[in-house]
């Protein structure tokens, strides 16, 4: 029997197979975890992605992350309006007028209440020797009220004649101190002008003046607002026969007559030169108009009976502007 030879190559070959076989089901086991790691992997990214996509609470933060210090802000508050830019330039808040003090008028008196038969007489531009004394004699002697606007400087000079207006009940009111335009002035000398005449006017009277005519009816919002502030009422007038130009007796006493009406202010003068005509044209005015059934009133009576917001502007001539 003869023996077949088997080479030793045939059985290395079947020990390498065998191998093989082995090293493929380690293969195939490492696919196979390769395969369920990716799916691990793809299963906790895509809850991961659903979780944060859906509303809900926060997932838990790790150890380390809660650490790390947080800080809520505030929810910023929506604008109602655009903000301005720097350059824009804001616009103006207008300046409220300071209050006026008691008793003082918020607006220039031109007349009196028209419903009432009540009129004012009034006299500017004095002291003056001798007239003032005249005039201060008739209304004595007739018993009727009237204002005298002094000047201050000549209020200084002749002190005893503002006392006798005083004393004798007569009104005394600020008519500035040396009679200047006041709306040609700074705001400083009219604070001046009405202060020193004020002044003069209390230190003969032991009366604070509240009543202001400017010369010449000339003012502004400016010097109401300055004459306001020192406690003084801006009065004006609504009768003007100029007796100041000397047109004669018979026109003082006739322009008078014919323009005067219920709550007349009546314009007339002391000072500032020779008021010989003044004097005697007042005994006529002053008849004729009671005949006719005025009443001669203090300016004082005539605002307390104004009607509710006083009797608005009226168009007057400019009087002199020199004493």
């Amino acid at each position: 029997m003869i023996d077949v030879y088997q080479p030793p190559r045939q059985k290395q070959s079947h020990r390498q197979k065998r191998q093989g076989t082995g090293l493929q089901r380690v293969l195939y086991v490492l696919i196979a975890l390769c395969l369920v790691g990716i799916s691990v992997v793809a299963l906790v990214l895509a809850r991961e992605y659903l979780g944060n996509t859906r509303p809900g609470p926060h997932p838990t933060l790790s150890p380390v992350a809660s650490l790390i210090p947080t800080h809520t802000l505030a929810p910023t508050p929506t604008p109602l309006s655009p903000t301005p830019s720097p350059t824009s330039t804001p616009a103006p808040t207008p300046t409220p007028s300071p209050p006026l003090p008691p008793g003082v008028l918020g607006f220039p008196l031109y007349s009196g209440n028209p419903h009432l038969p009540e009129i004012a007489l009034t006299f500017d531009d004095g002291p003056n020797p001798p007239f003032t004394a005249q005039i201060l004699a008739i209304l004595q002697q007739y018993g009727v009220q009237a204002t005298f606007f002094v000047i201050g400087s000549e209020a200084a000079a002749h002190p005893d004649l503002v006392q006798q207006e005083s004393q004798q009940g007569y009104l005394v009111g600020n008519h500035t101190w040396t009679h200047p335009n006041l709306i040609t002035l700074s705001p400083a000398e009219i604070r001046s002008q009405l202060q020193s005449a004020s002044n003069e006017i209390e230190a003969d009277t032991n009366q604070v003046p509240t009543l202001m005519r400017p010369p010449g009816g000339s003012f502004n919002s400016e010097v109401q607002s300055i004459a306001a502030s020192l406690g003084l009422s801006t009065i004006l007038w609504n009768v003007d026969p100029r007796d100041w130009s000397r047109p004669g007796t018979g026109k003082i006493i006739q322009t008078v007559l014919d323009t005067t009406r219920n709550g007349s202010i009546i314009l007339l003068h002391d000072g500032g030169g020779d008021r010989s005509q003044t004097v005697a044209a007042l005994p006529t005015i002053i008849t004729s108009l009671e005949q006719r059934g005025f009443r001669f009133v203090s300016l004082a009576r005539l605002i307390q009976d104004l009607p509710a917001g006083g009797t608005g502007p009226s168009f007057i001539a400019p009087d002199q502007l020199t004493p």
